[in-house]
């Protein structure tokens, strides 16, 4: 069950939608969408170009999270080449 109904009546949620965002068969997010004044609003259309949409988000986020990463390494390389040179 992934909503808290007292959240929900206090919010007036008519609509949820939360699903994970795959990447070679692992979660690496989740696609929490709400909306407080259309019930229905996520039908099964929708929520299929969602699906599709979410192959890219999770590459995206992959790709992100590796520039980050190379980011990181080139700091510290930097890091390690100054101190040798100074």
């Amino acid at each position: 069950n992934f909503i808290d109904k007292d959240f929900a009546l206090a919010h007036s949620t008519h609509s949820l939608l939360c699903m994970p965002i795959i990447n070679k068969g692992k979660a690496v997010a989740v696609l929490y969408l709400q909306n407080n004044k259309l019930s229905g609003a996520f039908h099964h259309k929708g929520v299929s170009s969602l699906r599709l949409l979410g192959g890219q988000i999770a590459i995206s986020i992959e790709n992100a999270v590796l520039y980050s990463k190379m980011e990181e390494e080139i700091y510290f390389r930097t890091k390690d080449i100054r101190s040798i040179l100074d």
